[in-house]
């Protein structure tokens, strides 16, 4: 297994993009989380926004790590909701 951040600038739209974190499992399966430890929930926007800057990797999951919780419709774009209760 392999783990790592992802940065690539994108010409298109004259920005960085980051992806927190990369996993590449020994089945070459691709998992990328996102870290959002803000206050306000996750919205159906930021989660079309993972999608959409995560597509180059084409990952089998996208992930979630959040401090607020997210959106009863944002939850359709990602796979699993980790928050803190649930880490240890």
């Amino acid at each position: 297994m392999e783990m790592n951040r992802y940065w690539v600038n994108n010409k298109q739209r004259k920005q960085d993009i980051e992806v927190d974190i990369v996993v590449r499992k020994k089945s070459s399966a691709i998992l990328v989380y996102e870290c959002k430890w803000a206050k306000e929930m996750i919205t159906i926007s930021d989660a079309l926004w993972f999608v959409e800057k995560s597509l180059s990797l084409h990952p089998q999951e996208i992930n979630v790590f959040c401090k607020s919780g997210i959106a009863e419709d944002a939850k359709q774009f990602v796979a699993h909701v980790i928050l803190p209760e649930n880490m240890y």
